[in-house]
């Protein structure tokens, strides 16, 4: 069977703009006892052209169960006409039902601008449908004393019960926290919560959380505007830090991402190779080499892995891990403002000729003095400058669609059904083969 490429997807459909997004311009959601996923979306005013928000989702035709396509408006209360649309974020708390929206925005122009952050939530959330023209209504209004920057969310285990936060970086404060309560959000002390943030000398520009460890450790990653970077490892009990890293770059951080190179690796996996559990840190900026920190957790910023060619495509404004040709591997896709795509391959190597004869020969002896390798192994050409990368799935058919969130609009790509066919006769004749060896 070929190699894989980006080219082995088909552009699927195409929503266009009125006017252009920004990076922090595509968010998702699953919708209540499917495996569909929603987006949701928005553009920034240009001229006479206001802000406006939609949502694009797929669906089965009551009647002849085709595929149907839709991009609706959505008209969110106490958002005015002339506002302009700066981030947003969702998420789904206690239930996928119980939708949590935030959107910040700003009016008055550039001279006099004032922000605000509107969150609009579905306490009450029913199970079987999620109306965003209902939830819409529901709206908290924050007014803003500092310019924002971007709005992420996260959770955190209190006394047994689980709560969901939206924190928002600002110009004066590393974050601002806004936390769910029984049927509204509240402004809350950074420190109680999210105490490796409170000194961040920056203003974030991307944020990756993730637990460990049964959720007794909480794994922190954030790049900031200035070039700053910081990992850290908290202790959730003792709110204790335990290990904190840092590097800086000489631009902004466009994306940073912890992860495994299993996308399926399950914690108690005990048997799994070792170097298929480290965690990895993915980062990219604009001006300089994407780069993955390998086994960042123990080694911080001491064993970079340089993407090759990832700075000679203009800059690079996202990126995304996720295993794009099903092989039970992560790889890794950059987007760049030069309308490009690039894939890569990762891989653990022999470090060096000798090492890899003495291999050739005793495959146990260099197994851990093996390193991280990044191959790129596709490119492909979008219409548009790149801005944001998501992989899910919106068919609810298994098989992820790669959206990717451009200039002028939002692209979906779909895979080539006859990679999906080939593939899948191979996979049953191994199958089959075991089975019969058995």
């Amino acid at each position: 069977m070929p190699e894989f490429t980006l080219n082995d997807y088909n552009e699927l459909n195409f929503f266009k703009f009125t006017s252009q997004s920004n990076i922090y311009g595509l968010k998702w959601y699953k919708k209540q006892k499917t495996d569909f996923h929603s987006l949701l979306t928005f553009t920034i005013s240009h001229n006479q052209t206001p802000s406006e928000l939609y949502q694009i989702e797929y669906d089965r035709d009551h009647d002849d169960h085709e595929m149907v396509q839709r991009m609706n408006g959505i008209t969110f209360q106490k958002i005015p006409e002339k506002a302009d649309v700066v981030c947003m974020d969702v998420f789904a708390m206690n239930s996928p039902g119980q939708l949590a929206i935030g959107i910040v925005y700003g009016t008055g122009g550039e001279a006099h601008c004032k922000y605000f952050l509107n969150i609009y939530a579905d306490f009450d959330g029913d199970e079987d449908d999620i109306n965003l023209n209902d939830i819409a209504t529901c709206a908290q209004h924050f007014e803003l004393k500092f310019s924002p920057l971007a709005l992420f969310h996260s959770s955190v285990t209190v006394d047994q019960k689980r709560r969901h936060f939206f924190l928002l970086s600002a110009n004066d404060s590393p974050f601002y926290l806004y936390g769910d309560g029984k049927h509204s959000f509240v402004e809350e002390p950074l420190e109680d919560y999210f105490p490796e943030l409170v000194n961040l000398s920056g203003i974030a520009s991307t944020l990756c959380i993730q637990m460990t460890e049964a959720e007794t450790q909480r794994l922190c990653c954030v790049g900031c505007h200035n070039g700053l970077i910081q990992l850290t490892q908290l202790d959730l009990e003792t709110k204790t830090i335990l290990r904190k890293y840092t590097i800086q770059y000489d631009a902004i951080i466009s994306r940073v991402e912890l992860f495994c190179l299993d996308p399926l690796l399950l914690d108690n996996d005990d048997e799994a190779d070792p170097r298929r559990r480290m965690l990895h840190l993915l980062v990219a900026s604009p001006l300089e080499v994407s780069t993955i920190y390998e086994d960042a957790l123990n080694k911080g910023f001491t064993s970079p892995v340089y993407l090759p060619d990832s700075d000679k495509h203009d800059v690079v404004s996202c990126g995304l891990v996720c295993d794009i040709n099903m092989d039970g591997t992560n790889e890794v896709i950059l987007g760049t403002y030069g309308q490009l795509l690039l894939c890569y391959k990762l891989e653990f190597t022999a470090a060096n000729t000798e090492e890899q004869e003495e291999e050739a020969t005793d495959p146990e002896a260099n197994s851990f003095r093996r390193t991280l390798r990044a191959k790129l192994i596709s490119t492909k050409r979008v219409a548009y400058p790149v801005y944001n990368l998501v992989n899910l799935d919106l068919f609810g058919d298994g098989m992820d669609e790669l959206v990717v969130l451009t200039l002028r609009g939002i692209h979906v790509y779909q895979y080539r059904m006859d990679f999906v066919a080939e593939l899948l006769k191979k996979r049953i004749s191994a199958r089959l083969e075991a089975m019969s060896a058995k």
